[in-house]
């Protein structure tokens, strides 16, 4: 895995931060220990048709023997697709990927063929502000909300369905807008299938079943192989790759771990163009997710810039 994300990085002494890679503590996080790994790790989960978000966590928690687990973004029991499930430790960084946009595929059915409708011109229209009220089989209250679209891609018709991609702000109802094209073009409309194939970072080219996980799990408890579980159970770095970030000096990392501000001295690399106040992902030369804070400055070049709201690494990891 790499240790950092693709965004630029302003390196303050390259030699220095090689160096710090190779000390003896810390991990790489595809190198951790496999009981660190379970404990810092992340499923690109593909849900099922039937069982709910929280069933499938409930599932994921039986195999894997484990208390604690959490999803990101509640998919209908009917819906399929990407469903990111952090496990154990993972659960403190489940916020950030909460307000992240989704895509969905959504097959969805017209009522009334007599009426034409150009629907790949008809979908652009729907590309901006829109405004929608949570459909019954929510469990939020029924009021007027303001979503974005921002984008939909037309894929295929078949006699009254409508194939068609759709990238949209988090919190969208899909159902919803199925019902909204529908009344908006006087064909009537619903929505038939839907699955999600994204969701921020997390994509279907590296998705795992419950089965896959099952059989690593079993693997790993009676024959001791690990390469499995590596494969399903990802690095919890891998929720936080659309942060910004700060590499933390090794011998800065415990007094972070513990929720002392960072000052400028303490940061050997920063992501190009951080502004003050934004949310960043602080990590160790090796690549480690030490938390997630706040930048107190713009530029990292001096006085306190940074201040940790949740710790993720093991205080004692480096002592």
């Amino acid at each position: 895995m790499i240790p950092y994300s693709e965004s630029r990085l302003i390196v303050r002494d390259e030699e220095k931060l090689l160096n710090q890679q190779k000390d003896e503590r810390g991990y790489f996080p595809d190198k951790r220990p496999i009981d660190l790994h379970m404990r810092l790790g992340v499923l690109n989960l593909d849900k099922p048709a039937g069982p709910t978000s929280h069933d499938v966590v409930s599932m994921v928690k039986k195999i894997l023997d484990i208390k604690k687990a959490g999803h990101s973004g509640t998919l209908d029991p009917q819906v399929t697709g990407i469903l990111p499930i952090a496990l154990s430790n993972g659960t403190k960084v489940l916020q950030t990927l909460l307000q992240l946009p989704k895509t969905y595929i959504c097959n969805m059915q017209v009522q009334n063929t007599e009426i034409e409708v150009d629907w790949k011109s008809f979908l652009k229209g729907f590309v901006g502000e829109i405004y929608q009220f949570p459909p019954l089989e929510s469990n939020v209250v029924r009021k007027l909300r303001k979503r974005h679209i921002y984008e939909i891609q037309h894929l295929d018709e078949l006699d009254n369905q409508v194939l068609f991609i759709v990238r949209c702000e988090s919190g969208t109802y899909i159902r919803t807008l199925c019902e909204d094209l529908g009344r908006a073009s006087g064909a009537g409309a619903f929505m038939k299938e839907l699955r999600r194939i994204q969701t921020a970072t997390f994509k279907e080219d590296d998705r795992v079943t419950l089965h896959q996980l099952f059989d690593a799990w079993m693997d790993f408890k009676e024959m001791g192989k690990e390469e499995g579980l590596r494969k399903v159970v990802l690095p919890i770095e891998r929720m936080v790759i659309h942060l910004k970030e700060i590499i933390v000096d090794n011998n800065a990392i415990r007094s972070v771990c513990h929720g002392t501000t960072l000052g400028a001295q303490g940061v050997l690399a920063y992501t190009d163009g951080i502004s003050k106040g934004e949310i960043l992902a602080a990590k160790s030369p090796k690549g480690e997710l030490i938390g997630i804070g706040e930048a107190l400055e713009g530029e990292m070049t001096e006085g306190n810039v940074f201040k940790v709201h949740k710790v993720i690494m093991d205080r004692n990891l480096y002592q």
